[in-house]
């Protein structure tokens, strides 16, 4: 046993599942997840305070370089198109 596992304590059990994944991993996907976190923390937040300028920059940006701009990543929607009576059903009147 190599003495840095008997002075730390390390779940080799995790260790080599990771070590098996290595082999399945490539830079492109650990870039991809970098520039991912990245991009969280640098995005505007609910409470941020923005000029009118920012934005209408914003939103200009976002339809500009978006592919997909009804849907994020994940597929999830971001305008769901509906009608008064549908609003209606929804708070019950």
């Amino acid at each position: 046993m190599p003495q840095i596992f008997v002075m730390y304590k390390v779940d080799l059990e995790k260790l080599f599942a990771h070590i098996l994944l290595l082999d399945q991993i490539d830079f492109v996907t650990v870039l991809d997840q970098i520039l991912i976190g990245r991009a969280c923390k640098t995005s505007v937040k609910a409470g941020d305070t923005m000029s009118l300028f920012q934005m209408i920059e914003l939103v200009k940006e976002g339809f500009d370089m978006m592919e997909n701009m009804f849907t994020s990543p994940s597929g999830k929607p971001f305008f769901v198109k509906s009608d008064k009576k549908e609003l209606d059903k929804f708070f019950e009147r």
